[in-house]
């Protein structure tokens, strides 16, 4: 238990030595309170860097665009025959499952009833009339 002690005590005396000599202060120190008449440390804002902007690069020709164009159509045309293989697989296996659910006994699905129309009996009828103003006189005929 005293090696124990003794080497960590030999550690810690050896980081404080290496962080003092780097000039940093060792773990945990606390910074120094500032004493009466010590300002606060002025620190000189160093100048930023501006970095230049790339210039922009230049429009794609007629040449790329129509080969950007190509492979796009590639692309989407192997992605629908890839799309038509799914549902493909995806029918075969409904059709496997619909016959082996008709082995059981287990036909399909009784159609959903959609709700009848509820008739309403016929009130008494009733006229409408809007009255818009006076009406125009008919428009003269030409001979």
């Amino acid at each position: 238990m005293r090696s124990n002690a003794i080497r960590l005590t030999a550690v810690l005396l050896v980081c404080g030595a290496v962080g003092a000599a780097t000039g940093q202060p060792p773990v945990g120190a606390l910074p120094s309170p500032l004493l009466p008449g010590d300002g606060p440390a002025v620190v000189q804002p160093t100048p930023a860097v501006v970095q230049p902007t790339p210039p922009p690069a230049p429009p794609p020709t007629v040449d790329v665009l129509i080969e950007q164009l190509t492979k796009l159509r590639a692309e989407k045309a192997e992605l629908e025959k890839r799309e038509q293989a799914v549902v493909k697989a995806l029918r075969e296996k409904l059709q496997e499952q619909k016959a082996r659910l008709a082995k059981l006994g287990i036909n399909e699905p009784p159609p959903v009833e959609k709700p009848t129309a509820v008739e309403v009996s016929p009130g008494p009828k009733a006229v409408l009339i809007l009255d818009s103003g006076p009406v125009p006189p008919p428009a003269p005929v030409a001979k």
